[in-house]
Parts: structure tokens; sequence; C-alpha cells
């Protein structure tokens, strides 16, 4: 904002990166509040469909789209902030939250949670719900 005010009537080049990871976090903020209505909606008593094979692929492949998106838009912030996102001692720093989203496909790992949902598909009739 501050690049912008100092030449008005120009886009500053990092506008364009900002756009482009606004799209990416309304994406994934999508993703996550579709998943989250659903299970709002359910019945008082249907928590136990929340152990239907659909359910497991829905949780799935949430987890691992936001394992993966995540850490592309902490970097694209970190590419827009520049170098007082990368130090420590700014009010900008980004270098816990590029660990901390680097972490999620850690935890438990993308490629086996991808390797039961191949096993789940196997089996999965998009009926069972």
């Amino acid at each position: 904002r501050g690049q912008a005010r100092k030449s008005p009537g120009t886009t500053p080049p990092t506008v364009l990166r900002l756009a482009e990871l606004s799209v990416s976090l309304q994406a994934l903020r999508t993703h996550w509040m579709q998943v989250a209505a659903e299970v709002d909606a359910l019945p008082a008593d249907g928590m136990s469909q929340l152990s239907r094979i659909g359910w497991s692929l829905k949780f799935n492949a949430l987890k691992t789209d936001a394992a993966e998106r995540t850490p592309r838009i902490v970097h694209g912030a970190l590419q827009i902030v520049g170098i007082l996102g990368y130090k420590n001692d700014t009010p900008f720093s980004l270098g816990r939250h590029y660990r901390d989203a680097l972490s999620a496909a850690l935890m438990i790992s993308n490629d086996r949670i991808a390797a039961q949902s191949a096993n789940l598909l196997l089996v999965f009739k998009d009926d069972q719900e």
C-alpha cells in the first residue's frame, strides 16, 4: 500500500502477486467452509456418519489441499514483503508462519494420506452418503 501511495496511477509489481495469493486463499477458505458447513448440517444424532468412507475422503482432501496450498500462500506473502518478512526481528516476520505451514505436510504425511485415499476410492460408492 505504501508503495502504491508513493506512485499514484501505477500498479506496483507485487500487487499482481497479491491478487494471485488472494485467489488461492479464497479457494482454500471456500473448501474449508464447505466441509465445515456439511459437518454442521449433520443432524445431532448423525455424527456417526463422519466415520463413513465419503467423509474420510473429504477430510483427507481438505487436509492435503491445505497442506499443499498454505506454504505456497506464505511463500508468496514472503516474496511480497521481502527481506522484512525473512528477518525474525520485524513486525512483518513470516518465519514462524512459514515453518508452521511447512509442518502440515509432515505431521501426517500427504503421501500417506494420498495412499489411504487411493485405497478408499477403490471401495467407495458415492451413494453411501
